[in-house]
C-alpha cells in the first residue's frame, strides 16, 4: 500500500508539473508574462540581441518557439495602441497571411492577441500567437509559435489563450 500511495502521488506531481503555467519575470521594463496554456520554456538571451536590443529573449524546447520583443513605444502610446501597430504590422513579415486572416482578440485590460496558423511543409503547419501588450516606454510582444500537423490543434489554438496575460510589475 505504501507503494501505491508513493507511486500515486509522483504521478500527481507530474501531471501537475506537465500542466503548469509558462511564467517569465524581466526586471527592465519590469513585466511578467504567464500563459498557462504553455509549459515552462527555458529562455536565453536572443542571438540578434547585440544588433537588435529589443529583441531580448528567445526559447526554444521541443515544437515550442518563444521570443520577446520589447520596441520601443511612442510617448502616450497604450497597451491597445501597441497592439494595433504590431498587430497590423504583422503581414509585412514572411510567412504571415493577410490581416483577414488574423484572429485579434483582448485577453484582458492590458493583454492582447494577434495569432494565426501558417501553412508549412510535408502538411505541417506553424501556430503562431502574439501576447501583446505595453510597460513603460516599450510595446511588448511575446510571440508563441509551435509546428505541428494535428489540425484538432490547429482549431484549438485560438481558444488556448484564456487567462494569458502580460501584466506590469
Amino acid at each position: 500500500m505504501k507503494y501505491a500511495k508513493a507511486i500515486g502521488l509522483a504521478a500527481l506531481a507530474l501531471a501537475s508539473a506537465a500542466h503548469a503555467d509558462f511564467n517569465l519575470d524581466m526586471k527592465s521594463p519590469h513585466f511578467r508574462v504567464i500563459v498557462p496554456s504553455l509549459p515552462q520554456v527555458k529562455m536565453d538571451p536572443h542571438p540578434a540581441a547585440k544588433e537588435h536590443p529589443n529583441l531580448r529573449l528567445m526559447g526554444i524546447e521541443g515544437p515550442w518557439l518563444l521570443t520577446l520583443n520589447t520596441p520601443d513605444a511612442d510617448a502616450g502610446m497604450k497597451p491597445q495602441d501597441c497592439a494595433n501597430v504590431i498587430a497590423g504590422s504583422l503581414p509585412n513579415r514572411p510567412g504571415v497571411p493577410p490581416q483577414n486572416q488574423i484572429y485579434k482578440n483582448k485577453l484582458d485590460p492590458n493583454t492582447f492577441i494577434a495569432a494565426y496558423v501558417a501553412p508549412r511543409s510535408h502538411g505541417n503547419m506553424q501556430l503562431n500567437a502574439h501576447l501583446i501588450s505595453q510597460v513603460g516606454k516599450n510595446c511588448v510582444e511575446f510571440h508563441i509559435a509551435k509546428v505541428t500537423d494535428d489540425k484538432k490543434e490547429a482549431q484549438d489554438w485560438f481558444k488556448s489563450f484564456k487567462g494569458a496575460k502580460i501584466q506590469a510589475e
